[in-house]
């Protein structure tokens, strides 16, 4: 299976991304009409720390996002061999 198709899960009020242990640490997609919105909270696994980039400019949550905006996470693992994940909702 494509993992780049898995990478990112949106739902209604959440976007999910997973990164695999050996798997570049930062992920970027464009963000799309249904993931418009103002996002306030994050769940984090195995993760140490996290970067919101929202077209090259850093942010912190809240986090507002709108169709077409650039929107990348670069995370830093807590422990390298295993799977990671940022899931940021509203």
């Amino acid at each position: 299976m494509d993992m780049q198709t898995l990478k990112k899960i949106s739902n209604s009020g959440s976007i999910y991304t997973l990164f695999e242990s050996g798997d570049a640490m930062d992920y970027t997609h464009t963000v799309l009409a249904k993931e418009a919105g103002v996002y306030t909270n994050e769940t984090l696994v195995n993760v140490a720390t996290v970067v919101y980039e929202i077209n090259a400019s850093v942010e912190t949550l809240p986090l507002t996002l709108v169709a077409g905006d650039i929107f990348k996470r670069t995370i830093t693992q807590t422990n390298a061999t295993l799977d990671s994940s940022v899931e940021v909702n509203y």
